[in-house]
């Protein structure tokens, strides 16, 4: 087992709470922090749990380490401390027990492997608290849960079970399963937005695969995606899998895949979610799931460009060679953020024809010319008033159109060009 004394030793953000923190204050590093520390894994987000109203320390901690304090909910008196404004700095959450005692608190949790704490009074020969067998829990890959009534207390924990067992590689165990499959049916009860914040997260994760699995087990895949056969379920998770298995080889896309949709929800994720929607053998009722969890218009947007996208009516991209405007020209086609589309042909086998190397060329094409989320046409709308006389917004941007898709095929390739070719049109009528 990892060496507790060591890692607070050598957490800099541990080390100067310890400093911090008054003698005899009862303080205990609970939950999801001390999980991490024994999975050796780099932590930043600090839970506390203090017998009584920790307010006072947090405002004080917060004093003391120049960070910011805010309420996550006053009426149960739980605040948090954020170090720094960015989205990665480290966070120091406090809350008073859920139950008269520290056992009874850890016993009231979700999961063994989150019903851990270690006393911050005796950092200095730390022990770990585990009243559950958490840590065995952890070490042998089983996910269980801390009690009979887990699952009815908060019937979310359906998701966070699948969200646990892809993040850490665990398996529920039988009674666990069946608690979250009785559970189930109650998560049409849940607020859509935590419904959404678990799903973003199962998705974030690298291979999801697992924790799909336990999700379709509990029945948890039918309450949001609808019935399906498990002959389709096996197949939709096996194709989402080998897409998350193709994304994790093409290391240029990092930087495209870490861009956030929305909050908790970035590239990465909203394929991944988007091509398990696509392998479903029974079409998901996209508009009733976007009203279900909530999603932002432009999360909504992207995910149904994906849904209708349809590599096989493509237009192939421009012959060699390829000038920049015309690869991007044709990218802009693909969708309200191409990236998407190109990252997801990216990852098709047997699509020779896209090769990965053109597909990124498109993509730098793209983002180097995308200006205000549009690619400037050769000629714009004012000239086409001016000197063909056309008013009609609807008749110039079908214009326009047509002369992205000239220039897409190598008819024009310059403003004076582009001219010629759109008075031959108005000549015609087109």
């Amino acid at each position: 087992m990892i060496n507790l004394k060591r890692f607070l030793e050598n957490n800099p953000n541990l080390k100067k709470f310890q400093g911090f923190l008054p003698e005899g204050q009862p303080c205990y590093l609970v939950g999801g922090a001390v999980r991490d520390i024994l999975l050796e894994r780099e932590i930043h987000d600090f839970d506390f749990a203090l017998p009584e109203d920790p307010t006072a320390l947090a405002q004080a901690w917060a004093r003391h380490s120049r960070g910011h304090w805010f309420w996550l909910d006053e009426a149960r008196r739980q605040s948090r401390v954020v170090l720094g404004r960015g989205s990665q700095e480290p966070t120091f959450d406090f809350s008073p027990f859920r139950a008269p005692d520290l056992e009874g608190d850890l016993r009231g949790r979700d999961f063994t492997l989150n019903a851990l704490a270690i006393d911050m009074q005796r950092a200095a020969a730390p022990v770990l608290i585990d009243p559950l067998n958490g840590a065995r829990d952890l070490a042998e890959g089983r996910l269980r849960a801390c009690s009979p009534t887990s699952f009815r207390d908060d019937p979310l924990r359906v998701l966070r079970a699948a969200r646990f067992a892809a993040a850490f590689h665990l398996h529920p165990d039988e009674q666990t399963l069946a608690l979250a499959r009785e559970a189930a049916p109650r998560l049409a009860q849940i607020a859509g937005e935590r419904i959404k914040a678990e799903l973003f997260a199962l998705f974030s994760v690298d291979d999801p695969r697992v924790g799909l699995e336990v999700l379709v087990q509990s029945g948890g895949g039918e309450n949001l995606f609808g019935p399906d056969s498990p002959a389709s379920l096996h197949q939709t998770l096996e194709l989402t899998s080998e897409f998350c298995r193709s994304l994790s080889t093409l290391p240029e896309s990092r930087a495209w895949l870490a861009a956030e949709v929305e909050a908790g929800l970035n590239r990465s994720a909203l394929l991944r979610l988007g091509v398990l929607l696509r392998s479903l053998a029974t079409p998901v009722d996209f508009p009733q799931l976007r009203e279900r969890l909530a999603l932002a218009r432009m999360t909504s947007r992207r995910l149904e460009a994906l849904l209708a996208f349809n590599p096989e009516t493509l237009a192939p991209p421009p012959d060699a060679p390829q000038s920049q405007r015309r690869l991007a020209l044709w990218a802009e086609r693909l969708g309200p953020d191409p990236a998407d589309a190109l990252l997801f042909l990216a990852c098709q086998k047997g699509a020779d024809q896209y090769p990965p190397a053109l597909l990124f060329q498109a993509l730098h094409a793209w983002q180097a010319l995308n200006k205000q989320g549009r690619i400037a046409p050769l000629v714009g709308g004012d000239w086409i008033r001016r000197e063909l006389q056309i008013a009609d917004g609807l008749k110039i941007g079908r214009l326009l159109d047509l002369l992205a898709e000239a220039e897409c095929q190598g008819l024009v390739d310059a403003p004076e060009t582009a001219q010629k070719f759109l008075k031959s049109l108005a000549e015609k009528g087109d």
